[in-house]
């Protein structure tokens, strides 16, 4: 035979190599699958919306024109206040005819119950109203039970507004609005 020349040996694929190549095709696969779902928005994964701010809508003044004077404890300390809630935006404060009551029971319960030296403090009258409010939103719900409760802690564009005594609702503040401790 003339001669021709013998074709070079193939080189011996590793079996190794190709485990590796395949591993690396199903990654990069995998991997553009689940970009491209996300991507697609399928419903699987749903954008988180902010809640609602909480705005404050009716003022409501609890004792009407009168005020309120109690005895605090066994000492001979007297407080004078009137109080009002205001409610968020959303509520009907006409719902309150039957509460209304209840509502002012819970006031005089939970200043009975403080001394003046706790009333006599910015940070005890905040916490003396976040108590108020948490109470009275209890007794709402419990002539209102099927009021949605509001979830949201941020309110009222206002940054030098004050902080909220209730992030529930429907009761979201309480003012003094006459604060008198003898």
């Amino acid at each position: 035979m003339a001669n021709t020349p013998e074709a070079a040996p193939a080189p011996k694929k590793s079996p190794m190599m190709m485990v590796i190549v395949i591993l690396l095709v199903l990654v990069l696969a995998g991997g553009g699958f689940l970009g491209f779902q996300m991507m697609s928005g399928d419903g699987k994964h749903k954008e988180v919306k902010p809640a609602p701010a909480l705005e404050l809508g009716s003022v409501v003044d609890v004792f009407g024109k009168n005020d309120l004077t109690i005895r605090l404890n066994d000492k001979i300390s007297y407080l004078q206040t009137n109080v009002s809630f205001a409610f968020t935006k959303s509520f009907d404060v006409k719902l309150l005819k039957d509460s209304i009551d209840a509502l002012k029971s819970a006031v005089i319960n939970v200043l009975l119950t403080k001394s003046p030296e706790e009333l006599d403090t910015t940070e005890g009258r905040n916490a003396v109203k976040k108590e108020i409010a948490t109470k009275g939103n209890a007794i709402i719900r419990q002539y209102i039970p099927d009021l949605p409760i509001a979830t949201s802690a941020v309110h009222m564009s206002d940054p030098n507004a004050d902080p909220l005594d209730s992030n529930t609702g429907p009761i979201i503040q309480v003012y003094f609005t006459k604060f008198a401790l003898q």
